[in-house]
């Protein structure tokens, strides 16, 4: 694979009412072309993005190992027609050149090859939101009846072991609530650390901004508090113009680069979210320990698709509790943060009110810190199912189309953790089923260092094996069960199935099909509660040795009666 080469910087463009060149009349199926520019949004930049086939997936493509590594050989030589820009070694993505105005012929004449995973432009995307209050205003985000942010304060204020990168476009480094605890920044253009010379101050203002909802400190009797408030901020430059642009390439590896370095959370407030790269970064930073968030934008867009993808897309709400007029929405949109008028730090050592995405997701970034202050073994996933649960329900009863899982509530979502109390854990590090007291009335299931999703060992229940374990309830009740899982190799109809025994009978809460690790916080019904004679399984639904299901960081948890 082409070693790290240095990314141009991008110089600030000239706004322009954009133009899209149509391919030749031979080449035309629709009207409509797959890339469209948004003018001030999501812009073209002559450059593109491209994944290649993975071998690991060959399965889920329906090809053998052999015929994608022959594809994977095609693509790099398809490639190497254009000039490379980078090449991104976490996540094989390529950057390279093909002219503005070519994009979307370019991307049609690669995906056509049946080499690539996608081929998309490397958009040019802007900061979401700006200033419109420099005037002294409330923190209504934080009031009992929204995020509720004192009474989760109660019980987690953050550790300054957790650090959040603010992807952004510099920090205020003098400014009285951002100094202290904050980490070594980072020039994701020039692609280098501020110890090397990489300039992190801010050029703009935006990021200034954003690191405030997410990390300002408090009861510090200045200004204000953001929703980490003693979590370390790391500010990620992504930007040397003053305008604030970036590029999906520099953000995504900037996102990266943070996750390399051990933080647990990194926020973009950038347009371009819907870009494959972005989900594919998502994956990455879950390998590593962390989450990625990023704002939904401001375009009001209704956007399709599945929100259980790499990254967490978070909208905007009012302070009614409505959808802020500008935040895009949609079945692509994990869950909603307050976004209008929030009154965070400026520039010039001050404060005043912003609006846009841009606030809500750094607010959010702020909360997943605070979640893995308040439990740093949580896994990533986990660590997401703990903030959707945690949410306020707002639009139509449950997960919707426009909300998703609802509004953040620092709490709520504090309540989960602490309340709680772990009645049974396992992550399989001693080696084997006896000292968890697993019975495995089935056998064909081992503990494996390949079964692992974090730490050395998990468990891995092959054809049709069974592992169970009684785990007594009695005196909790709302009871639940947190577990990281994946499968393979199982036929159409077959499946790692997950299930609980309330005294009389086995019910299924979980059926695993998904090759890639997951982790789920599974809410049981009211007959898990405070019974005695409670007990989980895992159970192979296969007729193969080679068909498995892989689990790992078990636990049983329950809130005293």
């Amino acid at each position: 694979m082409p070693s790290n080469s240095k990314a141009p910087v991008l110089s600030l463009c000239a706004f322009f009412v954009a133009t899209l060149l149509s391919p030749p009349a031979e080449a035309q199926e629709s009207a409509q072309p797959e890339f469209v520019e948004i003018f001030g949004n999501m812009e073209f930049t002559g450059r593109m993005i491209a994944r290649p086939l993975q071998v690991q997936d060959a399965r889920e493509y329906g090809m053998t190992r052999a015929e994608v590594r022959r594809r994977v050989r095609n693509a790099d030589a398809a490639l190497a027609a254009y000039p490379l820009v980078d090449y991104a070694v976490p996540t094989d993505e390529y950057i390279f050149e093909v002219g503005l105005g070519n994009e979307n012929l370019v991307a049609k004449e690669l995906m056509a090859q049946g080499n690539f995973e996608y081929v998309e432009p490397d958009w040019r995307v802007f900061p979401i939101g700006c200033p419109n209050d420099p005037s002294f205003g409330s923190q209504w985000h934080h009031n009992a009846n929204r995020m509720n942010s004192c009474n989760g304060w109660d019980l987690e204020t953050g550790s300054t072991s957790v650090v959040v990168a603010i992807c952004d476009t510099g920090v205020e480094l003098n400014h009285e609530d951002l100094q202290k605890h904050r980490m070594e920044g980072y020039n994701a253009v020039d692609k280098k650390w501020e110890s090397a010379g990489g300039q992190v101050d801010d050029i703009n203002g935006h990021g200034t901004m954003t690191t405030g909802c997410a990390a300002a400190k408090g009861n510090n009797s200045k200004g204000v508090v953001g929703t980490g408030w003693r979590l370390s901020p790391r500010m990620m430059r992504v930007s040397n113009s003053s305008g604030g642009s970036s590029s999906i390439s520099t953000l995504t590896h900037a996102a990266q680069t943070a996750a390399l370095a051990g933080d647990r959370v990194a926020s973009v407030s950038y347009s371009g979210g819907t870009s494959g790269s972005v989900s594919t970064t998502g994956d990455f930073l879950r390998s590593k320990g962390a989450l990625l968030i990023w704002a939904a934008d401001n375009a009001g867009n209704n956007y399709k698709g599945n929100r259980d993808d790499g990254a967490i897309m978070v909208g905007a709400t009012d302070s009614n509790d409505n959808r802020s007029s500008f935040s895009s929405y949609g079945n692509y949109i994990d869950l909603f943060a307050p976004g209008s008028s929030i009154f965070t730090t400026t520039m010039g050592n001050g404060y005043g009110s912003a609006s846009g995405t841009s606030f809500a997701t750094p607010l959010t970034a702020g909360l997943v810190g605070l979640i893995f202050s308040a439990d740093p073994t949580l896994t990533p996933d986990q660590a997401e199912y703990i903030l959707r649960y945690g949410c306020d329900d707002l639009g139509s009863t449950g997960e919707d189309s426009t909300f998703g899982y609802g509004r953040i509530d620092v709490y709520r979502t504090m309540q989960l953790i602490y309340t709680y109390e772990t009645l049974f854990a396992d992550d399989f590090e001693s080696g084997d089923f006896v000292a968890g007291g697993w019975s495995l009335p089935m056998g064909m299931a081992k503990v494996k260092s390949k079964a692992s999703d974090t730490g050395g060992f998990g468990a891995r229940i092959r054809n049709t094996g069974i592992i169970e374990r009684a785990v007594s309830t009695s005196t909790y009740d709302q009871i639940a069960l947190l577990v990281s899982r994946r499968s393979k190799n199982y036929d159409s109809g077959e499946s790692l199935e997950i299930e609980w025994f309330n005294g009389s009978s086995w019910n299924s809460v979980d059926t695993v099909t998904a090759r890639k690790w997951n982790g789920r916080f599974l809410e049981l019904p009211n007959g898990a509660d405070n019974n005695s004679s409670f007990k989980i399984r895992f159970r192979s639904v296969g007729n193969m040795g080679k068909e498995r299901g892989d689990v790992d960081d078990v636990k049983v948890i329950g809130i005293k009666i």
